[in-house]
């Protein structure tokens, strides 16, 4: 009767005859529990002794098979001895050779599983309870010796894994090498993933400490070339441009373009085909929409796409703008002339929010406010007048017209406008009287936050031009704290902006000032730690500001201490000056916008001087 042990170990070793970097030691029908040999791996062909890098543990399992069925697999399925897996787990890895056999027929055939311990603790933890063996994969052994020798390489490499001291995948971070070791290799053309249940591979990760350790992980690895990059890169068609653009490869022939949030095409070099679509749904400013808008329609109409130097005409034309879009184009093109008309960054208004209604009062109120034409209503009055754009509002003066029923809208933040409505407050008296001041005096911080029209850029100008400069000065005061407050709302559309005004505004209250204020200076420090801007010379500014507040005893005092504490961003410091602070001093300085500077003591966010992010 043939022997089955003694043929699948000939069969082994007579395909390890050929790599030239390994020289295998197997016996058949070995007492030898478990492992039933080893294989050397050399550096190189010459198999000198200095050249051996180190050695392989291998078992080999031979089974009768007859017929032609298991000889045309190229994989295979074997239950393996819990004792035996748990073996190689824990005792640097190995090789398990299964070796059908065909002693009739005189064939055979060899497959493998490459008993990898990270692999086959993952293997191990997934059993059931009481369970006594469990299924291996196993892969044909390919018959090129340069294939044969990696697959050994790799299990050496693998020998290191510990399952009991394996780096953590949590440990990875910026900064950390990763060392890639795989039988197959890995194509890097394009994503790929490493899974250890699917194939072979370990990882090895380099520490900035010098450290190399093998960390049990699968990986998803992405080409940079598949990752999106901003280029720049100049793209137009009828009349509008993009100077740059968001570039991802999709395979080997295709790269997807998308230009801004709204144009996405996708480019086929082998065909030169063009697939260009337009969404209009995601979130987006009016410019944005309208421009491609623009675009898209002039793509149909044939107007060739130039990306840089080279121009492609779509093999297939878009489909034709329906009368959605047409119809979509004409009423973004009135609402951007409105808010151009009433001084809008465009960026602060999200196209995506202005509900239907909302873009029927708009569209409505076009000529008035575009042209200077009247409106005819016959109910309502002069006075305020509020126009959303979604998220963001305007605010108006609607005017009596020339006639009855006929009515003007101006916009009320526009210097030029201010001699056209008065303002009016109460007297001690209680009676109503005309008083000098702005059109910003009508705004609270919460209004502020989300008005769009509101000329921040000649907000200055606005509070000089008033006649009486002793009141211009009061006014500006607590407007540059209510600008603080309105830049440090979360829902604020221009926080830049708002941060910038009280800036601008701040700065020209200590120029007019008769006397510098230590509140107008805390202003402006607090100003630049906001923007990560204060430096030695302001903190030795701060510290001299706090002595000379102490020592002057004013009823200010201890606001001033505490301001300056948390300007200078010691915790301890700031909690003892606060801890000094009467209630009701405590309550207003927790109403001022120095407060949101303020990190409790134990707190793991930034830095009292750090600059906030509204």
């Amino acid at each position: 009767m043939p022997d089955i042990e003694e043929l699948a170990v000939g069969a082994v070793k007579n395909a390890l005859a050929y790599c030239p970097r390994l020289k295998s030691d197997i016996l058949a029908n070995d007492k030898t529990p478990i492992t039933d040999g080893h294989i050397d791996l050399y550096e190189g062909v010459s198999r000198k002794v200095s050249g051996l890098l180190g050695r392989v543990p291998v078992q080999v399992k031979g089974r009768t098979h007859a017929g032609k069925k298991t000889y045309a697999k190229s994989a295979l399925t074997f239950s393996v001895d819990l004792s035996v897996l748990a073996y190689f787990r824990d005792n640097q890895g190995g090789v398990y050779f299964y070796v059908a056999v065909d002693p009739d027929a005189r064939q055979h055939k060899v497959f493998y599983a490459n008993m990898i311990p990270f692999k086959l603790d993952r293997l191990l933890k997934g059993l059931r309870p009481g369970q006594k063996s469990a299924s291996i994969h196993l892969r044909e052994l390919p018959t090129e010796a340069e294939k044969v020798e990696r697959i050994i390489d790799l299990a050496w490499r693998a020998r290191k894994q510990d399952v009991n001291q394996g780096a953590n995948p949590l440990a990875i971070r910026d900064g950390v090498g990763l060392t890639i070791y795989s039988a197959d290799g890995v194509d890097l053309s394009r994503p790929t993933t490493l899974s250890l249940d699917e194939t072979d591979f370990a990882v090895v990760m380099h520490t900035t400490d010098g450290l190399n350790l093998h960390v049990d992980i699968d990986l998803q690895i992405t080409p940079q070339s598949y990752v999106a990059q901003v280029r720049d890169i100049e793209t137009s068609c009828g009349g509008v441009t993009y100077p740059q653009v968001t570039v991802r490869q999709l395979d080997e022939t295709s790269l997807e373009i998308l230009l801004g949030p709204l144009i996405r095409f996708v480019i086929r070099e082998t065909t030169r085909e063009m697939n260009l679509t337009v969404a209009l749904s995601s979130a987006s400013s009016l410019v944005e929409q309208l421009d491609a808008m623009d675009f898209f329609i002039a793509a149909h109409r044939g107007s060739p796409i130039r990306i840089d130097d080279r121009e492609y005409t779509p093999s297939s034309m878009p489909a034709p703008p329906d009368n959605e879009l047409t119809e979509r184009r004409e009423l973004v093109r009135r609402m951007k002339e409105v808010a151009d008309a009433l001084g809008i960054d465009p960026s602060v208004i999200d196209a995506s929010t202005i509900d239907d209604q909302q873009a029927f009062t708009i569209t409505r109120l076009h000529d008035a406010i575009v042209n200077g034409a009247e409106v005819r209503a016959d109910d309502g009055g002069a006075g305020r007048f509020d126009l959303p754009f979604g998220r963001a509002n305007t605010v108006l003066m609607v005017l009596p017209g020339e006639s009855e029923n006929m009515w003007r809208f101006i916009n009320v933040f526009d210097i030029a406008n201010r001699g056209l409505f008065k303002l009016y407050g109460t007297s001690e008296n209680g009676e109503l009287v005309e008083v000098e001041g702005t059109a910003y005096e009508g705004l609270e911080e919460d209004e502020l936050a989300v008005t769009a029209n509101l000329q921040l850029q000649t907000i200055v100008e606005a509070y000089a031009a008033l006649d009486s400069r002793d009141r211009a000065l009061g006014l500006v005061t607590p407007k540059v704290l209510q600008l603080l407050l309105a830049a440090d709302n979360p829902v604020a559309i221009q926080s830049e902006q708002l941060l910038r005004a009280a800036e601008e505004l701040n700065d020209w209250l200590i120029a007019e000032s008769p006397e510098t204020d230590s509140v107008h200076l805390i202003n402006r420090w607090q100003m630049r730690s906001r923007r990560g801007l204060q430096d030695d010379d302001d903190r030795s500014a701060i510290r001299g500001e706090r002595r000379r507040a102490l020592r002057s005893n004013a009823s200010n005092a201890d606001e001033i201490d505490v301001c300056c504490a948390i300007l200078l961003g010691d915790p301890e410091d700031i909690a003892h000056s606060i801890d000094a602070l009467a209630p009701e001093k405590r309550a207003d300085v927790e109403s001022w916008p120095i407060w949101h500077l303020y990190r409790p003591l134990g707190s793991t966010a930034d830095p009292a001087h750090e600059p906030l992010e509204a």
